[in-house]
């Protein structure tokens, strides 16, 4: 048996020196076949053959980074909460439900890629703490208006990509007290948005005293009048009132500081089924410059 076995083997009708032998004779038999069909084809077909090939690849990769998402929320209505006291991601001018900035703007363009419209036609303005009770019980699908990243709220609520990266400066008043480094904070009265990541780090890292404000603008007024020492805030919030608020004669240091808190994103309801979406054309809009327009419109960085 042992006998009947090797011979096999050694014919090549069994054990692996046969199928090496048999593999070998196909790979063989094959590249010849190869070899023969490429001297018969001509170097024009080549080029074309591959003027195709590349063409279709080029159309793949144009499709995948631009798919469609036209009809992707058709027929949707959305109940948008904005908090309107942002400038310049959120403002009221003359019409309640229609406020202007960033914000407005990308959710329009949202609107135009994406397919959904606005409950009512119109935006509901409400204090930030309000809109997030309003996500919970499911009477508001999107909040905007210069809201940051943060972690206790993504733990509860859905939250995009980042709409615009920044972080923290400083507004001062020349008048009452010149500011050249954050150093000279120290055991100073510094407004800040209550509730804000600025506060934890004006206390700790600054070693000043927060003044906490839940309307930020009473901040910038006593800043213009002697009663702050200075005003720490997000730095596209703060450069926007001193551009166009030049009576306050109020400046902002060049220093951009924790940059980890001012993540700029929207919040969703938790596990809503609209977020993908939203994602996906705030990547179309990045990758197609349209953020980068909408910045250099109301951010000018």
């Amino acid at each position: 048996m042992v006998g009947s076995q090797r011979a096999r083997g050694a014919r090549g009708g069994g054990g692996l020196s046969g199928l090496r032998f048999t593999a070998g004779r196909w790979r063989a038999l094959g590249l010849r076949q190869v070899l023969g069909w490429w001297r018969g084809v001509s170097l024009r077909s080549v080029v074309s053959l591959m003027l195709l090939v590349l063409g279709l690849m080029s159309w793949s990769c144009s499709a995948q980074a631009a798919p469609d998402l036209s009809s992707r929320m058709a027929g949707v209505r959305l109940t948008v909460a904005v908090d309107p006291k942002n400038a310049p991601f959120a403002f009221l001018m003359d019409n309640v439900g229609h406020p202007q900035g960033y914000d407005i703007d990308v959710v329009q363009e949202l609107q135009q890629r994406l397919g959904f419209e606005l409950s009512e036609g119109r935006y509901y303005p409400m204090e930030e703490d309000h809109a997030f009770e309003f996500l919970q019980r499911d009477k508001v699908d999107l909040f905007i208006g210069g809201i940051t990243m943060r972690e206790n709220l993504a733990q509860k609520y859905d939250v995009t990509r980042s709409v615009y990266s920044s972080g923290f400066s400083i507004m001062y008043a020349p008048s009452h007290f010149a500011i050249k480094s954050a150093g000279q904070l120290k055991q100073k009265k510094v407004g800040v948005k209550r509730d804000s990541p600025a506060s934890d780090y004006i206390k700790d890292v600054m070693s000043a005293q927060p003044i906490p404000f839940d309307n930020i603008m009473l901040a910038y007024y006593q800043l213009s009048v002697g009663k702050l020492d200075a005003v720490v805030a997000e730095r596209p919030a703060i450069l926007y009132f001193a551009h166009t608020m030049p009576t306050f004669n109020l400046k902002v240091t060049d220093d951009v500081f924790d940059r980890y808190n001012g993540e700029f994103v929207f919040y969703l309801k938790k596990d809503s089924p609209y977020t993908v979406y939203i994602n996906a054309a705030l990547t179309q809009m990045e990758a197609d410059g349209t953020t980068y327009k909408l910045r250099k419109k109301w951010i000018g960085e």
